[in-house]
């Protein structure tokens, strides 16, 4: 099975043959699932794969038989392992939070195993079901679920199951498709940092444009596809932190420079060609790490192995004394049970006593003159020899001398490294670039992205624009919307119901811009976008109450920010200001503030509000026009249509969304009938005040002294009627209503 997105490595040398994912050249994360019986070999496979650069998370589970319903303990140990041992956990179905919205069961049994089959699909590779689950992620993080949760066997994509939503659910998720762990670093730089910048901007577009054109961005991509994560690998070497794996990932990296800048040499763009010539081939370099660097050093430049055989010869013999002792000694002992004629005399080593001669005791009266005893065993007498002696000084010394030596010759390689740090630096930074641009020129490609227009005139035009993220992960088709902003109308008050769509119409054209500000191709069909400073948002709803402020005075602090520091030229969205005060106190702030924005900032503005009374602003203030998002009801049901129109909305749909959402048919019964009374007092208010006063001094009169009356009793059997699904009755139950129906009826409507 393969996973889309990663690259397979597979490792058995722990004795259990199992694949690892890795995303792109950057690092690698492995995660563990150890079970009983298990132990050592999860741990030998933990080894080999953090020896290969990935980094191992192994959750160990504790607990004992029983514990069906409690969460277990876990550790999580990063780029090591442990050897403790492991109680089986009984069955529990206990799970774990995946960093992409999955979950994760633990679990002893067969049943742990095939959940990972029902919930992950083909997402995840399903591994010896008796040993554990490998899952690929390339997040660092591994929360627990809350104790006594529990996972319904149900689509993963089920949006009821991740009320934080879905972590790719983002703009980088979606557009991060670099192949070095260097470009996805910048693209988010690049997002953090939008650019103003016009021209830049445009040579961006042309290189994607160049990219896109006969698909060069793939073979862009194949030749950076092995390079490794070069700037974070020169850190370390300024640091002098390197490690020698460092070195020959660097190496590696280096030495496919010539062929990508081959590849980019014939396409057609400046950009590009810039990028080409930062990127050095670094041929000394690659020189010096072919002929210094083993093939395969040892991970630590104290375990020796690292300096390529023949760079320095003293080396070379340091290590030709150390390695051809077994030669010696084999060499010694037959010349040693030739002259004493003991054939069971024996040459060992250990690290107490050094080298040794092991003669047994029957035979310890027969030994030569000139054996020095040296120790004395339950059934031998040890000696050593003068010669002997001499050899095992010349052995000993000559492994810490090469070790010694070792350690000498790689800091000298730093230290050339760092002479030629800020060329590699350089090329890195280069690269990084590079691989940016060929992951937004992969997603223009693949989305139908379509390349900005920007302008000197201040305007925002968006043809048939699109959420990039709500698109991705919408089950059903997208309706794409327009959006028009010039000199003549800078204020959209957007109404309409909920769940219909405004704040997705806000937030589209918000990322549409954001994208052409950092050289991306957009979501639409076409974009013509003028200059903008910045882009404000005053979405949500979110307190601090650790900071002392409750989720209104977040709301007012954040549209007071806007306030403040907005200005012609930047983009506004305000999404329901002042729904956390009374409804009269909140329309007035939403007034005030509407008003303020389209007469003194005069910025480009998206207000979504659910007070009606605002949409009166568009016949008072030049510039401020009326949209809405429509809806239809069908039967007991809405249909969200997500189509924005010109004019003003009429209702907001709020008892058939809470309907949708699930709330008790009777809750929804008793506040249809409180509506209808709030609304039968509020057009007899309106037709006693229309002779009286203006509709805009209206707005704002001062409520009545008594509040609504509440609405008569409802009828009893009214409200049975109401309550009654038929769909859902079976036979049994629609007698049983019926006979309560009728004995309601009979009792004049006292049950």
């Amino acid at each position: 099975m393969s996973i889309e997105g990663y690259d397979e490595f597979v490792f058995s040398d722990s004795g259990i043959a199992h694949p690892v994912y890795r995303r792109g050249s950057g690092p690698g994360v492995a995660v563990i699932h150890e079970l009983p019986g298990m132990s050592a070999a999860c741990i030998g496979l933990a080894n080999e794969i953090a020896g290969h650069g990935f980094s191992v998370y192994l959750p160990l589970l504790f607990g004992k038989p029983g514990d069906w319903n409690t969460t277990i303990g876990t550790t999580l140990v990063v780029k090591g392992v442990t050897t403790k041992e492991i109680e089986d956990p009984g069955g529990a179905l206990y799970c774990h939070r995946h960093p992409e919205g999955y979950w994760m069961p633990g679990g002893a049994s067969n049943t742990g195993a095939d959940w990972v089959s029902k919930l992950f699909g083909d997402r995840v590779e399903q591994l010896n079901k008796e040993a554990f689950a490998l899952i690929p992620t390339r997040y660092l993080t591994w929360p627990l679920m809350q104790e006594g949760e529990r996972f319904p066997f149900a689509s993963p994509q089920a949006r009821g199951f991740f009320p934080e939503g879905l972590p790719d659910a983002t703009l980088f998720a979606l557009i991060d498709q670099c192949v070095t762990a260097m470009g996805s670093r910048q693209l988010r730089r690049w997002l953090n940092r939008p650019l103003t910048d016009q021209p830049t901007l445009r040579s961006r577009y042309q290189a994607l444009s160049a990219l896109i054109d006969g698909r060069n961005f793939e073979g862009v991509r194949e030749h950076l596809h092995g390079i490794g994560d070069i700037e974070r690998i020169l850190a370390r070497v300024a640091l002098r932190s390197a490690r020698p794996r460092d070195l020959t990932q660097l190496r590696r990296s280096l030495a496919l420079l010539p062929a990508l800048r081959a590849g980019l040499e014939p396409i057609d763009s400046p950009l590009l060609q810039e990028l080409r010539a930062r990127v050095e081939e670094h041929d000394d370099v690659v020189k010096l790490l072919t002929a210094a660097i083993a093939e395969e050093p040892s991970t630590f430049v104290r375990d020796g192995g690292v300096i390529a055989e023949g760079y320095d010869a003293d080396l070379d013999e340091l290590r030709r004394i150390a390695t051809h002792t077994d030669e010696f000694l084999l060499e010694l002992e037959r010349r040693e049970r030739e002259r004493t004629g003991i054939a069971g005399l024996k040459l060992g080593y250990n690290r107490v006593s050094g080298f040794f001669i092991e003669i047994t005791r029957k035979d310890a009266e027969r030994v030569p003159k000139d054996y020095i005893r040296r120790q004395t065993v339950k059934s031998a007498e040890r000696f050593i020899t003068e010669e002997l002696k001499g050899f095992e000084e010349k052995v000993l010394s000559a492994r810490d001398r090469s070790l010694a030596r070792e350690k000498d010759l790689y800091e000298t390689i730093l230290t050339q490294l760092i002479d030629r740090l800020g060329p590699m630096q350089a090329s890195g930074m280069a690269l990084s670039e590079l691989d940016a641009l060929a992951s937004l020129a992969e997603r223009a490609c693949t989305l139908e992205w379509s390349r900005p227009d920007l302008v000197s005139e201040s305007r925002i035009s968006i043809e048939c624009g699109r959420h990039p993220i709500v698109q991705r992960f919408s089950t059903s088709p997208f309706v794409p919307n327009d959006l028009r902003f010039d000199s003549g109308r800078n204020m959209l008050i957007i109404t309409g119901p909920n769940m219909g769509g405004k704040s997705t119409y806000m937030r589209q054209a918000a990322l549409i811009v954001l994208l052409a500000h950092i050289g991306s191709h957009v979501p639409a069909d076409r974009a013509t976008i003028g200059p903008l400073d910045r882009i404000f948002t005053r979405i949500g709803a979110a307190d601090d109450l650790a900071g002392g402020r409750s989720t209104f005075m977040v709301e007012m602090t954040e549209a007071a920010n806007i306030l403040h520091n907005a200005t012609a030229h930047s983009l506004i969205l305000m999404d329901e200001i002042g729904r956390g005060t009374s409804t009269f106190d909140g329309l007035s702030l939403a007034w005030a503030m509407a008003h303020h924005i389209a007469t003194r900032l005069k910025s480009f503005t998206l207000f979504a509000t659910h007070y009606f009374e605002l949409t009166t602003l568009a016949t008072e203030v030049e510039g401020c026009v009326n949209v809405h998002l429509d809806a239809t009801e069908h039967g007991d049901g809405i249909v969200f249509l997500h189509a924005v129109k010109e004019g003003p909305a009429n209702r907001s749909y709020g008892l058939q969304v809470a309907q949708l959402a699930g709330v008790p048919r009777e809750v929804i019964t008793q506040a249809r009938h409180y509506l209808e009374a709030l609304e039968s007092q509020r057009d007899q208010h309106d037709a006693a005040a229309a002779d009286r006063h203006s509709t805009q001094r209206d707005l704002f009169a001062a409520a009545p002294a008594r509040a609504p009356k509440s609405p008569a009793p409802a009828d009893p059997l009214r409200t049975a009627m109401e309550a009654i699904d038929p769909d859902e009755l079976s036979p049994k139950a629609a007698l049983e209503t019926l006979y309560r129906l009728r004995k309601l009826l009979k009792s004049g409507g006292e049950a």
